[in-house]
């Protein structure tokens, strides 16, 4: 069965819901391709989810209505000199079930670049209708970190008691709003809690695939929600590409300095801090390359330059 939901009554299409029964779940997930998402994190982990457990389409919106076609194009694909496909972005909401049978609800695609209040207003609907209890999103924050080092996830959430053991921030902060953030907000208006989950990422892996972000995401989450998530494959991809980087970083000696100041930030301040408090944010690494007078953009262009170059001479 396929039911069409208009924009204000006329003939405009929102979405259209394709699921022939009615669907329950207490956990939303939502993911947009475009925010921050530092190493693909959360795009790791929310195409592991998708790949990996069984699920079915439950609706799909206008992205007429929700995309600006010239920032978020269509993809063309040309074989032979022939335009054999083109391929539309798309924003889903999709069914699946954890490895225990627990119904939990996707809402991803690429980040609407128009009508955000009444996309958020539909979706929060869809919510409510399906009982949904509790929305999370999973993303990647840079970092002050090395990748020889496990990464660390942090919480923002609208329940106090989840974050009552981070640190005080001392004072408000504004940043500009993630579809996430706008559409947890207005879910919170309506008695939904919310979780943003926060792998910190090494800086200079930021526009890399960091794998073992993705990993990281997916273990705090089933922890904290005792939902039983696959990661299987993702430990053994995770295996290659890390234990490669450090002996490639290693042959060059300002970057093996970078390293050794990182290793030994990381060791003697912020892995104490996490054992005294298992889930603070790790501050102190947040002032680490203020204090050591790097240019941060300069050094991640170098080193993404060296993994590059040493890549292909693999290759």
């Amino acid at each position: 069965m396929r039911r069409i939901y208009k924009l204000g009554g006329g003939d405009t299409m929102l979405y259209s819901f394709e699921a022939e029964t009615e669907v329950k779940a207490p956990l939303l997930i939502t993911h947009f391709v475009g925010g921050t998402d530092a190493g693909k994190a959360g795009s790791i982990a929310i195409d592991q989810l998708l790949a990996s457990l069984p699920g079915k389409r439950i609706a799909t919106f206008n992205t007429d209505e929700l995309l600006d076609y010239s920032t978020q194009r269509p993809t063309v694909t040309i074989d032979e000199w022939q335009v054999v496909e083109v391929s539309s972005p798309e924003i889903v909401l999709d069914l699946i079930h954890d490895d225990s049978g627990t119904p939990i609800l996707i809402l991803h695609g690429p980040e609407p670049s128009l009508k955000w209040k009444t996309f958020t207003k539909e979706v929060t609907a869809l919510a409510k209708n399906a009982g949904v209890e509790l929305v999370i999103s999973m993303k990647g924050m840079p970092a002050s970190i090395p990748h020889t080092r496990g990464p660390l996830v942090h919480l923002q959430a609208s329940d106090p008691e989840l974050v009552k053991n981070q640190p005080p921030m001392g004072r408000p902060m504004d940043f500009p709003a993630s579809m996430n953030t706008f559409l947890a907000y207005a879910l919170n208006q309506e008695g939904i809690e919310s979780i943003s989950f926060l792998v910190t990422v090494p800086f200079y892996l930021s526009a890399a695939t960091y794998t073992q972000g993705g990993l990281a995401l997916l273990n705090r989450v089933a922890q904290l929600l005792d939902v039983r998530l696959p990661i299987g494959n993702l430990e053994e991809v995770n295996d290659v590409p890390i234990a490669e980087i450090p002996g490639n970083v290693v042959e060059t000696e300002e970057l093996a300095t970078l390293l050794r100041s990182l290793e030994q930030h990381y060791d003697e301040q912020v892995f104490p801090a996490m054992l005294d408090n298992p889930d603070t944010l790790a501050s102190l690494s947040d002032t680490f390359l203020h204090e050591q007078d790097i240019d941060v953009d300069a050094l991640a262009e170098t080193i993404e330059k060296f993994l590059e170059r040493a890549e292909e001479e693999e290759n």
